[in-house]
């Protein structure tokens, strides 16, 4: 058997521990502080971010006042998918949205009475229970790096039909909303 190497505490002279003079103390504070900082700075760019539903746009998926918690990664990895519900940032602007991602790069986008079609075909969209059914959209054909996206309320929604929207890039598309943790009766996916 070989003997263990043990490491004492720094000591003084005299066999006593070492105090940590007030310099060293802060220090050490700061230094813990700025490696918190650094690592939610780190979370929060890359892996995941919170969200809290204002106004009435996402209804009935998302009620005014919900948390939602949004993945970045999948976003930067994988871009938007059509369906997915999105956190974005609108042209001009610096807080985040809510929407849903209806229209890909290269799809003809019309709305006819309320009725989405994309390439001439109906999208059947069952999350939308509030239509707007005296809507008239388009044709619109989206560039190679624009996304179309649409609050599920469509009587109330501000999004990519408004002219100071329209299309987004991916890059103003910054992540997935997977997951409602607030209220606490309402936790659950989105889908």
């Amino acid at each position: 058997m070989s003997e263990v190497e043990r490491i004492a505490p720094e000591t003084a002279p005299g066999g006593e521990k070492k105090k940590k003079t007030v310099k060293q103390e802060i220090f050490e504070w700061i230094k813990a502080i700025v490696i918190a900082l650094v690592v939610v700075f780190i979370i929060r760019k890359f892996f995941f971010t919170m969200i809290r539903v204002d106004g009435k746009s996402m209804l009935e998926t998302l009620q005014d006042g919900d948390r939602v918690a949004a993945t970045i990664i999948d976003m930067k990895l994988y871009g938007p998918q059509r369906g997915n519900i999105v956190i974005c940032t609108y042209p001009g602007q610096d807080y985040l949205c809510i929407k849903r991602v209806i229209g890909m790069p290269g799809d003809t986008l019309q709305i006819i009475r309320g009725v989405t079609y994309i390439n001439g075909e109906v999208y059947e969209e069952p999350y939308v229970t509030h239509p707007k059914t005296n809507e008239y959209y388009g044709p619109i054909t989206l560039g190679e790096d624009e996304y179309f996206v649409m609050g599920d309320n469509r009587a109330v929604s501000h999004d990519s039909r408004s002219s100071d929207v329209g299309p987004l890039s991916a890059s103003a598309i910054e992540g997935n909303a997977r997951l409602r943790l607030w209220p606490l009766n309402a936790i659950g996916t989105l889908d």
